[in-house]
Formats: C-alpha cells, sequence, structure tokens
C-alpha cells in the first residue's frame, strides 16, 4: 500500500470532515464519493453503486433484504461455505426483519446442491462460484432454467483486489454486487476500519441502500455533484425506507479511491497477481517456535 494513502487521508480537510446536511456545500466530499462510486461499477461491471456501507457483511445482510423487496419472497438459502461472520450479520437482520433464513451445513469437498432445497421455494439463493477468490452469489430466481437468474456476488473475506484478475460479476449476469473493500488502501489494524461495496444495475437503484451521489449542473451549466435519490432513507418514515444504514465509510472510501487512482488498470491487475514468496517449511518451523 502506498505510503501517499495515508499521507493524503490525515490532511485536515479529509480527517474531520463528515458529509453535511446541506451536502451541495462539501462538493469536494460528493466529487470523491461519485470518484468511489464510478470506481466500484467498473471493477464489478455494474452500472451503479452506492457511496460504501459499513463493511462487507452488512452489505450482504441489506443485499439479502435487496432481493427480497426485488422478488417478493422473505425466505434466502445460504451456502454452506459462506464466511461466519457473514452469515451470522446476515441472520440477525432477517431475524429482525422477520425474514426467514436457511444455512447449509459447510461441506469440504465437492459442490454444494442447492437444487436439492428447491421445493422450499426459495428466492434468494447463495452458492460459491469461484473458490479461489471465494466470491459467492445469491439467486433469487435460481435454479430455475426458463427464468434470467438475479444472483448478488459476495467476496466472502476481504479479498477485493482479487476482481483485478478474474471475469468481473457483472460480465457474468450478476444483478447485485456486494463485498469488502478493506484490502484496497486501508490497512488492518486490530480489526478495522472496513468499507462495504454495493453495486447493482440501474434498474434496482430505488430499492439499493445507503447514499447515492449524483453528477449534475447548476444554473449556469456548471459542473456539480449531489445527494440523490436520498429520501429513501432517514427523510421517510422507517418501516417505509429500503434501510436504516443513512451513512457511508467516507474516510475508509477515500482511502480506497486514492489507491485506485494510483494503481489504475494495469497496476490493479499486477497487484491482483502478486504472490509473495515463502521458504518451504517456514511456517512449520515458526509453528515449532511458538510451540515450544
Amino acid at each position: 500500500m502506498p505510503a501517499t494513502v495515508d499521507h493524503l487521508i490525515q490532511r485536515s480537510e479529509f480527517l474531520t470532515s463528515y458529509t453535511p446536511y446541506q451536502p451541495e456545500i462539501a462538493q469536494g466530499t460528493l466529487q470523491y464519493l461519485f470518484e468511489f462510486q464510478t470506481q466500484v461499477a467498473m471493477l464489478t461491471g455494474m452500472e451503479v453503486a452506492n457511496a460504501s456501507m459499513y463493511d462487507g457483511s452488512t452489505a450482504a445482510a441489506e443485499a439479502v433484504l435487496m432481493a427480497h423487496r426485488v422478488t417478493k419472497r422473505h425466505k434466502a438459502v445460504l451456502a454452506g461455505n459462506l464466511h461466519p461472520h457473514y452469515r451470522e450479520t446476515i441472520e440477525t437482520v432477517a431475524r429482525l426483519a422477520e425474514h426467514e433464513i436457511v444455512a447449509l451445513p459447510p461441506r469440504l469437498r465437492g459442490k454444494e446442491d442447492l437444487a436439492a432445497d428447491r421445493r422450499r421455494r426459495c428466492r434468494a439463493w447463495w452458492c460459491r462460484r469461484r473458490t479461489s477468490t471465494a466470491i459467492c452469489t445469491i439467486s433469487p430466481s435460481w435454479p430455475r432454467r426458463r427464468t434470467r437468474p438475479a444472483r448478488c456476488w459476495l467476496p466472502s473475506s476481504p479479498r477485493s483486489v482479487s476482481l483485478g484478475l478474474v471475469k468481473p460479476p457483472g460480465a457474468m449476469g450478476a444483478d447485485i454486487v456486494v463485498g469488502e473493500g478493506q484490502s484496497i488502501g486501508n490497512a488492518l489494524t486490530f480489526g478495522g476500519p472496513y468499507v462495504g461495496l454495493f453495486a447493482t444495475r440501474q434498474k434496482y437503484v430505488r430499492q439499493m441502500p445507503g447514499r447515492l451521489c449524483g453528477e449534475t449542473v447548476d444554473a449556469e451549466g456548471r459542473r456539480g455533484f449531489v445527494l440523490t435519490l436520498s429520501t429513501r432513507e432517514q427523510h421517510i418514515r422507517r418501516e417505509k425506507a429500503t434501510s436504516n444504514i443513512c451513512t457511508n465509510s467516507g474516510l475508509c472510501v477515500l482511502a480506497f479511491t486514492i489507491h485506485m487512482t494510483l494503481l489504475g488498470e494495469a497496476g490493479l491487475r499486477r497487484l491482483a497477481a502478486h504472490q509473495p514468496r515463502q521458504r518451504r517449511g517456514a511456517g512449520r518451523r515458526r509453528w515449532r517456535r511458538c510451540r515450544a
């Protein structure tokens, strides 16, 4: 991670600022949020992204609720290879929202047969598509063959850098993409901080939770930025809101954006392909020393 990232985010105008309730005044803040959304949309191959969530697990839980709103069904199946932290967050949020979650047992070998649960009449499915990158998917209609599947991809471990190598989920038919962006620009410090990624297709934008920054022009035709579709959240009745998460991880978003800007497309590919070398047997020797 370049030292430039920490140097820039520690400037006072970034470190101590927060998106005000008159957001049009803070054009600089809105601009880097807009750039972040653009980068996430390009990274995932989607059409629109929000201004981030708390972390990957809360983004996954919001994706389940969003899939339920789209499909009008309140039941989901979680694959056994889903990370326990994500599973617990999804189950907690779903329980409070009175939605049913079916968690399958983990399987160490072979593929999970989610088709066997078709009789459950579930409309949200979790299954792993790529073992090497731990990318999972929600499909509100799969395994029906005649219906176009609506999928939600989730890096179940904070490895969003891997999207620099694999085919983007949007190009594979995904409709909702969520993940953890901590590995880009944000150093892991005693369990945090984290930044959740959330992207979807244009037709589902009004069902997407979180803040959304848009580009516009003022009365004189100058370029400007605004918070758009904000009435989905805290400005209306709570029971009618798409989500009660009305904020975003602003400083982590800025670190993500700076790191992605410094890398570029070619740099991200090189970073994703980088594998640190380790001498054979070094891990075993360290383990023996710890036991001793």
